[in-house]
């Protein structure tokens, strides 16, 4: 399978009612050419429930072993991204 030719990184914690929103925007765009990483810092809400509701197979979700620190879990986030551009 090619990789998508950019992948869209939405880093989260404990926002399970806000990056929704992020996600539905993106996949609203006409460029189809793309995937969406939504990465759980480890979040004590119900983000992943909600992150698995998204049934577009662009849209993967990815949880971090322990809770990192802000520029550790964009690291980690973009480490899964496979597109040549990453956002």
């Amino acid at each position: 399978m090619r990789a998508p030719f950019f992948s869209v990184v939405i880093p989260t914690y404990n926002r399970s009612e806000l990056f929704p929103l992020a996600v539905r925007s993106i996949l609203q765009q006409t460029l189809k050419d793309f995937e969406i990483i939504v990465s759980d810092n480890c979040s004590v809400d119900n983000t992943a429930a909600v992150a698995r509701q998204f049934t577009d197979p662009r849209v993967q979700y990815v949880r971090t072993p322990q809770h990192y620190t802000i520029a550790d879990a964009w690291e980690f986030a973009r480490c899964h991204a496979k597109g040549e551009l990453i956002m």
